[in-house]
């Protein structure tokens, strides 16, 4: 094939003149068909592969981009997390007992402590649990004051208080085998009472049933 170098006109190969503008083709070289086709499938490949290549940069900015989305979405929730555990942390630990509890554990504690024996706090819880709030000759006081509970069986009270993590006990002083005219003053924390009566909480919230149906029936 001769192509004019005038028109461009595509020629046979022993063309002399071109079949369009009449040009003379003597020295015009001829262009193999094959030279043409092999020129044609090399601008294929590489149109091919361009396009490859632009489709795999396409994937890697959207896997770049996914992962860049699950990590802020990752740290989002890392930072949510975070953030309800701080406020949790930081918000007080729910109560396991009340204050009525807490005052009466420190009661029951002070028995002991005043006692020769451990076991005192069994027994006198044991009587309030038994307590008969309906019987108008009963002694026992349970009565509110400012910030606590007044508890008492006869002369002699014990004033007990709730302050933060501690109850403050204020009661009349024992001396010798009587009880005596000064205060004395002890201090639990809420920690060592729920350790000591957390087994006996059941029979503690009996024990607070009768005082309060006891002091309510006294009328003051």
């Amino acid at each position: 094939m001769k192509i004019c170098p005038k028109c461009g006109y595509k020629n046979k190969a022993d063309a002399n003149f071109c079949g369009n503008c009449q040009a003379p083709l003597n020295n015009v070289p001829i262009t193999s068909n094959h030279h043409s086709k092999l020129i044609m499938i090399l601008i294929g490949i590489i149109v091919i592969l361009i396009a490859i290549l632009l489709f795999m940069m396409g994937m890697r900015s959207n896997n770049s981009s996914n992962h860049q989305q699950a990590t802020q979405s990752s740290s989002r929730i890392s930072n949510n997390h975070s953030s309800a555990s701080s406020q949790s942390s930081s918000q007080a630990p729910q109560e396991k007992f009340s204050d009525e509890e807490y005052e009466l554990m420190a009661f029951l504690k002070l028995t002991d402590d005043n006692s020769d024996s451990n076991d005192q706090s069994n027994e006198m819880l044991q009587n309030l649990v038994n307590l008969d709030p309906n019987e108008k000759d009963n002694a026992v006081v349970w009565h509110p004051i400012t910030n606590g509970r007044r508890i008492g069986f006869g002369a002699h009270t014990t004033e007990l208080q709730v302050d933060g993590d501690h109850v403050n006990v204020t009661y009349d002083e024992i001396e010798g085998d009587h009880m005596g005219e000064g205060n004395g003053h002890k201090t639990y924390s809420k920690a060592e009472l729920a350790r000591e009566f957390e087994l006996q909480k059941d029979d503690i919230d009996k024990a607070l049933a009768n005082l309060e149906a006891s002091d309510n029936a006294k009328n003051y």
